[in-house]
């Protein structure tokens, strides 16, 4: 993981995920569409992290821009309580997919608790976020290029649906995710541990491309802005 030192960052091995529980697609095959149906989903928690203003940042040299990004992967890395890789970089975004049994016993409100320090931070080495996360049922591991490990599925087109929407510093949830973070926060006795939840705004419904219904959607909004 990412642990700090002073203001510098210094990276720890993570585990990797194993590609091998990965279901490779591919034409040639011709059990495919077998192998397809009998493929189970990975419920999990699927997170993104997006970098705000980072096109603009690139106007500055490009020791000072490589360094702000560095410096903000690295700290979320050290937010995020799952000792896990990013399932991949797109830009200057991350995206994580925890399937529940690699949680390693932390909780979605551990979660939210550790993406809340992220946005929160006051380090001027740090660029700021806005993140999404979501609960996802329907996802299948599965990937369409030899050798890579992917996650696919509804439920992660609307995290990155979501991410779409959120403004810097928020953190935008899906129900499902709300739902398990305010019953776990119902059965906490020291709830200043928790000053995420406070914060936290909604239901409203929200339009999303490709999906047939209106959904409800959860945020957490920094009280000092509009």
């Amino acid at each position: 993981m990412g642990l700090m030192v002073g203001k510098v960052f210094v990276h720890v091995e993570f585990m990797s995920e194993n590609s091998s529980d990965t279901q490779f697609i591919t034409a040639t095959d011709r059990d495919w569409a077998t192998k397809l149906k009998s493929l189970q989903p990975t419920p999990g928690y699927c997170i993104f992290v997006d970098i705000v203003g980072s096109t603009a940042l690139k106007d500055s040299s490009i020791s000072e821009w490589c360094k702000f990004i560095h410096h903000t992967f690295n700290s979320t890395q050290f937010h995020i309580p799952v000792p896990i890789q990013p399932l991949k970089s797109i830009g200057d975004c991350l995206m994580y997919y925890i399937p529940e049994p690699q949680m390693c016993g932390e909780t979605p409100l551990s979660l939210l608790a550790g993406l809340y320090g992220l946005t929160r931070h006051t380090d001027a080495i740090l660029r700021d976020v806005r993140v999404s996360i979501g609960y996802c049922q329907d996802v299948y591991a599965v990937s369409f290029l030899l050798g890579m490990h992917d996650f696919y599925g509804k439920d992660i087109d609307l995290t990155s649906r979501l991410l779409a929407i959120a403004q810097s510093k928020e953190i935008l949830m899906n129900e499902p995710f709300y739902q398990q973070v305010r019953m776990e926060f119902s059965h906490h006795q020291n709830f200043e541990q928790y000053p995420c939840m406070l914060e936290i705004q909604g239901p409203w419904t929200q339009t999303m491309k490709g999906f047939r219904q209106p959904l409800r959607v959860f945020k957490v909004h920094p009280p000092e802005l509009p």
